[in-house]
């Protein structure tokens, strides 16, 4: 009868110790699986990457756009600190391609970063809606209607 239990206990210690390991892997492939699409490691399938990275310090000429999956045709407009910044100034990159980039620099709408914290908002939609549609008045970040629009904010540091 001693046996018996021994070979009882034995069992139920291996299937106690495996079952708490197999609870164990599982929290922690939950916990290493990032779902959060504000990490740029999560970006959509429709954002390909933020320039710069969240939370990055940069130089003052630092560069500031956005790379779109170029297969969906989106058109997007630039807002930091709450100030548009015209599409005619989008001079890094290329739109065909999904990139949506400006530079500070002489005769732009700013000429460098001043130092500390900015916040960018990008908001994109489908060349089949035009710019007009969507956004008629090019002096504010406020679209006309939302419903076709796509938002993503971030922020970066100068200096």
């Amino acid at each position: 009868m001693r046996r018996r239990n021994r070979e009882e206990i034995f069992q139920l210690l291996v299937f106690g110790v495996g079952g708490a390991l197999a609870i164990v892997l599982l929290v922690l492939g939950i916990l290493a699986t990032n779902t959060d699409p504000a990490d740029d490691n999560a970006l959509t399938r429709t954002i390909e990457n933020l320039i710069p990275p969240r939370s990055a310090t940069v130089e003052l000429q630092s560069e500031v756009g956005i790379e779109l999956d170029a297969t969906l045709n989106y058109q997007v407009q630039i807002c930091v600190d709450g100030m548009p910044i015209p599409a005619d100034e989008y001079v890094a990159g290329d739109p065909n391609l999904g990139q949506f980039i400006f530079k500070p620099g002489p005769e732009r709408s700013i000429r460098e970063w001043v130092q500390g914290p900015h916040a960018v908002t990008v908001g994109y939609w489908s060349r089949a809606v035009t710019i007009e549609e969507v956004w008629p008045d090019s002096s504010t970040c406020e679209p006309a209607s939302t419903g076709s629009i796509e938002f993503i904010s971030w922020s970066f540091t100068a200096g």
